[in-house]
């Protein structure tokens, strides 16, 4: 990871972007710079990949100043383009040189030509016009805000508010989609008149216009395949082995994040044969919820030199609370610690991760999927009786020790009953407080102030950008991966100045992904069926392909009770929820209780609300928005 920085227009100030530099220090250890222009402020703190020794950035190419957070892969393809129109190839020979030469041959129609993960900002210091731009799928972040005279934009919304003129106004349709999808969907954030560019998404800054933000990537036209079963599991195999290929560092050691799932041992096993692997795994002291041992036997049969840390409870309660204070924008994701916890342990051997982010997404990995084929053939007359039943069922159960127990099942998978479409079930499956429990979570003042809100807005727009996809799937590649994820995994991986790459979404594994016959995908009520027939050709033992989805999970639910439990009674009673007005202290409280008691598993809406408070915590002075 990189972090990139600048304040564009009439007011810039030196020692602001020196402080907002000192904040992303963390993202890039290895050379941090500022350049001051007629009109602008750019800055970089540079992780160096490629181009170790004379990459440095921001930097001059071809009239345009250029900082690249990520990576743009085939140059060599992109140089003869630039050779086939005549250009100039750029001053440098790393990526972020030649991406000034590419937009001034191609302009921001260069946009769609790139590969990989970005987050990229070219400055025309003659035009004093500012291009900033994130890749299709999301992997690298970017923050902008108006300011007077100008814009202001950041890696991370910790360095954009170091200055002074950035607010910090709650607003409360943003929280409120926060707590329904577990982070507020792009372009919003939490802050008003603060945007995170959506995946695929540009924004562009000129004295006589403005800020203006849209979106630049365009889908694909549909398209089928019609691959048989086992030439497409091939072909998945092939474009898989040439993806992992383009994002192998020449320049400095990598290795690859191991669950124990199928996803991270293809990931694995197709490295294996470039060389020597090293695979980097967490796990957990409390042994029901700990997998590691499965990675480790993925990890044997790569040949992998294999390190993992077990995380105690003592290590919980140490470490949590000043990381989730810590944390540049509040996630809804337990799995955000075992990110970071995989980050420290990484950090002294490799600069880059291969993850195995993606798979689930493009290949309908998760049991909603099973479970909305179930809903969706229930006659809508048994519903009510099935609620029922299930009620009953649920007050004998009690809260299982599991973190996804079946009285947890149960309770999600009636929760979204109630809705027809395939999108707004799957988005209250995934939610930490879905509509229907937000009169018991919000106070009623504050659910004022969103009366005319729908709820699955960024459902619907979701859904609309992606008409090549099925409604589900455009939900789980624009709002579930794209703004939670993969934001999960550069937030934790940054920390440790780790860089992340996932050959799943290169775009040759994206199409066909997207090109897949749905029994290719899904058979029955085996999930995944063409990466589990090859995570069986690549040698993944067979028991582990056949085990549920796993991932790098992590047993919050079990914290909450144990190392966590004083934390959480503290934080939630104090200041920042109670004073806040935003939300009902008596069923917060009873939510709480529930949880410490084992009657009912809450831990998805009490560590999204955790995460919250503490991140409010570190805010500083803040108020809320509302003028609507």
């Amino acid at each position: 990871m990189c972090g990139v920085l600048g304040i564009v227009g009439e007011h810039g100030d030196l020692g602001v972007a020196h402080a907002m530099l000192a904040a992303l220090r963390h993202r890039g250890p290895d050379d941090q710079r500022l350049v001051e222009l007629p009109g602008a402020i750019l800055g970089a703190a540079r992780l160096a990949i490629v181009d170790v020794a004379g990459g440095h950035q921001p930097r001059l190419s071809c009239g345009r100043w250029v900082a690249l957070n990520g990576e743009i892969y085939d140059l060599d393809g992109h140089r003869r383009a630039l050779a086939a129109a005549e250009h100039p190839l750029g001053d440098g020979v790393g990526d972020t040189a030649l991406l000034g030469a590419l937009h001034s041959a191609f302009g921001d129609d260069v946009l769609p030509r790139l590969n990989g993960p970005f987050a990229l900002v070219v400055y025309e210091p003659e035009r004093r016009r500012l291009l900033l731009a994130r890749d299709r799928h999301g992997q690298r972040p970017l923050y902008v805000a108006s300011v007077p005279g100008g814009v202001v934009f950041a890696s991370e919304l910790t360095a954009l508010l170091t200055h002074p003129a950035v607010e910090r106004r709650l607003d409360p349709i943003a929280v409120r989609r926060y707590f329904l999808h577990d982070i507020a969907p792009s372009p919003r954030t939490l802050l008003a008149g603060v945007h995170r560019l959506e995946p695929g998404g540009c924004a562009t800054w000129t004295p006589s216009e403005g800020l203006r933000l849209r979106r630049w990537y365009e889908p694909p036209a549909p398209s089928v395949a019609g691959l048989g079963d086992d030439a497409y599991v091939r072909t998945v195999g092939q474009a898989m082995d040439a993806a992992l290929a383009r994002r192998l560092p020449s320049e400095v050691p990598w290795g690859v994040a191991l669950s124990g799932g199928i996803d991270s041992a293809i990931v694995a096993l197709t490295a294996a044969r470039y060389g020597a692997v090293s695979t980097f795994s967490v796990g957990w002291e409390r042994k029901a919820f700990d997998e590691s041992k499965l990675a480790a036997r993925i990890a044997g049969v790569a040949g992998a030199a294999h390190r993992e840390v077990v995380i105690s409870d003592a290590d919980i309660a140490r470490d949590v609370p000043g990381f989730l204070a810590g944390v540049d924008e509040p996630l809804g994701d337990e799995g955000l610690v075992s990110g970071w916890y995989l980050g420290r342990l990484a950090q002294p051997h490799v600069k880059v991760l291969l993850t195995g982010d993606g798979g689930d997404e493009l290949f309908h990995g998760y049991p909603t999927h099973l479970a909305d084929l179930v809903a969706s053939r229930l006659p809508g007359a048994l519903q009510p009786l099935l609620a029922s039943v299930a009620g009953r069922l649920l007050g004998l159960l009690g809260a299982s020790e599991r973190q996804v127990g079946l009285d947890f099942q149960l309770r999600r998978g009636l929760a979204g009953l109630p809705y027809t479409s395939s999108e707004q079930r799957h988005a209250v499956w995934l939610s930490s407080v879905e509509p229907a429990l937000e009169p018991a979570f919000f106070s009623a003042d504050f659910r004022r102030l969103w009366d005319a809100d729908d709820p699955f807005a960024d459902v619907r727009q979701g859904v609309a950008a992606r008409p090549d996809l099925a409604p589900v799937d455009a939900l789980y590649r624009r709002l579930f991966l794209g703004d939670l994820l993969l934001t999960k995994v550069d937030r934790s991986l940054a920390a440790s100045g780790l860089e992340g790459r996932s050959p799943f979404l290169d775009p040759a594994v994206v199409a066909l992904a997207d090109g897949a016959a749905r029994r290719q995908k899904r058979r029955g009520a085996e999930l995944k069926w063409c990466l589990r027939r090859l995570a069986l050709a690549l040698g993944v033992p067979e028991d582990i392909v056949r085990l549920p989805k796993r991932g790098f999970s992590a047993p919050s639910a079990a914290w909450l009770r144990g190392p966590l439990r004083d934390y959480a009674n503290d934080l939630l009673a104090g200041p920042e929820l109670q004073g806040a007005g935003i939300f009902d202290r008596a069923g917060i409280a009873r939510l709480l209780a529930e949880h410490q008691a084992h009657r009912v598993n809450h831990r998805k809406p009490l560590w999204t609300l955790l995460a919250f408070v503490a991140w409010l915590r570190s805010l500083g002075p803040w108020r809320l928005e509302t003028s609507g």
